[in-house]
């Protein structure tokens, strides 16, 4: 017997519960996944845990500096060898096998043989124009979200709750009076970043081909108004989103139909060849009341998280004051915590938001008393992909 006996034990119980599940139903995806984490910690040693804690900052700059040698992009055309690399990218071969050393230790970038790189449906993201944008990006910011603990000490570990306050996580970390838009709206290349990285996708498939968006459409309608829009997207940026559901569903969204809201800086700036004469741009601060009345659906992206509780209250009431009781219907889309075992994107994510603007992903729960909070009444719930999710509400009386 020896000290690794137990570890050994423990992964075989794991092991044991992975086979029990189906891997053909993508429910059950987050549990595998799980399991599969269980066993990797269950296997390693206990110190060798502790110190990989203090190593994964690593994982970042080295992935950084592979995409501005575009390693990523080189590899996505075919497998090369070390000295090949160092050719192509000018890098010295010493120093980019013990980039790669790292790389291909998260499986990001896989070693077919003794230095020789094989890409990765993963790689292949990374390499594109928008995951080159996020690494420049986050390569300026980094740096100060590793300060956050310090700010939590000082304000005696309290959930940061205020994004304006001068004194809050943001301003700390990054030793400015401004918010994070406003930071980012002062540096001008950063924000281009920011913005490009907006358009990655998590996966190929569109929230669309897994949510059924037509169906809850009409679901619970007698018949649709056709005075009024089926769809607004609040805060919906370059409009990637209504773009996508107006190829999905080309005959019932049709021109008046669909409207997309955003800052009047962001309209402006959305290119002709962005453009789709069907869709309706329209500047709106969701701050303010909303101007499109009794609409079928208000579609929140990604937005929700963006924000501390008494600001998502305050959008949340603005978007039901344009709703028409009994009909108009709000959508949710982002981030759902679940109660335990949550995904490693989103609860990494929450730091980020906590950081960035003093927000959060959200539970079910959390969500449903906000929009409660607006006078709103969840009316279904869909896990979407990963962590990722629909919440529907109505006004309540409907």
């Amino acid at each position: 017997m020896t000290d690794f006996d137990p570890q050994v034990d423990e992964a075989k119980t794991f092991l044991a519960q992975l086979n029990k599940i189906d891997l053909d139903d993508a429910g059950t995806h987050r549990d595998a996944i799980f399991e599969c984490q269980s066993i990797i910690t269950a296997l390693q040693k206990p110190g060798d845990n502790a110190l990989e804690s203090f190593t994964t900052f690593t994982i970042f700059p080295c992935l950084r500096a592979a995409s501005d040698l575009q390693v990523f992009e080189k590899l996505s055309k075919e497998p090369l060898t070390l000295q090949q690399l160092a050719e192509q990218t000018g890098a010295e071969p010493t120093l980019l096998a013990r980039l790669m050393r790292v790389i291909t230790g998260t499986g990001i970038i896989q070693e077919s043989s003794p230095e020789t790189y094989t890409a990765t449906p993963t790689s292949n993201i990374l390499g594109s124009s928008a995951f080159a944008a996020g690494f420049r990006m986050f390569g300026k910011i980094v740096p100060n979200l590793q300060n956050f603990p310090d700010h939590l000490q000082a304000s005696d570990y309290c959930n940061p709750t205020d994004s304006d306050s001068p004194s809050g996580i943001f301003q700390s970390c990054f030793h400015t009076d401004h918010t994070f838009f406003q930071w980012l709206a002062a540096n001008p290349p950063v924000a281009r970043d920011f913005n490009t990285f907006q358009t990655t996708k998590r996966n190929q498939q569109h929230w669309s081909d897994t949510y059924p968006v037509w169906d809850r459409i009409t679901e619970g309608a007698d018949t649709l108004d056709a005075g009024a829009p089926l769809l607004v997207d609040v805060g919906g940026g370059m409009g990637h989103d209504l773009r996508a559901l107006k190829t999905k569903f080309p005959a019932q969204l049709q021109k008046g139909q669909i409207v997309l809201q955003d800052q009047r800086s962001v309209i402006e700036t959305i290119p002709e060849n962005m453009r789709d004469q069907a869709i309706e741009y329209m500047a709106h601060d969701f701050f303010m009341p909303q101007p499109v009345t009794g609409a079928r659906v208000y579609l929140l992206k990604h937005i929700i998280h963006n924000w501390p509780d008494e600001k998502v209250v305050e959008i949340l009431r603005n978007v039901a004051s344009g709703m028409k009781r009994g009909y108009s219907k709000v959508w949710l889309f982002g981030g759902i915590v679940p109660a335990m075992q949550a995904p490693r994107i989103l609860s990494r994510m929450d730091i980020v938001m906590m950081v960035f603007m003093a927000a959060m992903e959200r539970t079910e729960r959390h969500i449903t008393e906000l929009l409660g909070r607006a006078g709103l009444v969840v009316t279904a719930v869909d896990i979407v992909t990963e962590g990722y999710g629909v919440v529907e509400a109505m006004l309540e009386g409907a």
